[in-house]
């Protein structure tokens, strides 16, 4: 039996491009019809994992649901869990703690993100610190996640930010 050609990655990467749908068209449930397929598409092998990956998350913001917390709290998990433990001590410190269930992604996400809205992010960041911390969470703690700025650490450490785009 001969082994079937494989598609350049380029022309896959141009026929899985039609499976996103914009959501300003309004048609939010043939979008998430095509994101499954999408995220189906993750498991046929390591390379299809690897061109798929990053069309799922170079705009998550886009396609979660801004009024659920589960969503928001998926996505700044999937991004807590790509930052160094440097970085980990420095928001502890504050007073914020790490769910013990965070994990290292198998991906790097934040490499994959072209497309921030960060009011939303924001929003997704103040919610993720008000469910992880015992007590009132203080806006400092919040701007040390949110802030790229960090001339304590090596430039290769500078934060979850500075990782995107």
């Amino acid at each position: 039996m001969s082994s079937l050609p494989k598609l350049l990655p380029e022309i896959l990467i141009e026929i899985l491009n039609y499976l996103k749908i914009p959501l300003f068209l309004g048609l939010k449930e043939r979008q998430r019809v095509n994101l499954q397929s999408l995220y189906s598409c993750l498991c046929v092998s390591k390379q299809w994992c690897n061109i798929v990956a990053p069309l799922l998350w170079d705009q998550p913001f886009s396609y979660i649901d801004y009024q659920s917390d589960s969503d928001r709290l998926m996505l700044v998990n999937v991004y807590l869990g790509s930052i160094s433990q440097s970085e980990r001590e420095n928001i502890e410190a504050t007073g914020i703690t790490f769910p013990k269930n965070l994990r290292q992604p198998y991906l790097d996400y934040p490499s994959y993100l072209k497309n921030l809205h960060y009011g939303v992010l924001l929003n997704a960041v103040q919610l993720w610190c008000r469910k992880n911390s015992e007590k009132n969470v203080n806006p400092l703690s919040v701007q040390l996640l949110m802030n790229e700025e960090n001339n304590q650490e090596p430039e290769e450490e500078k934060g979850l930010m500075s990782r995107c785009w």
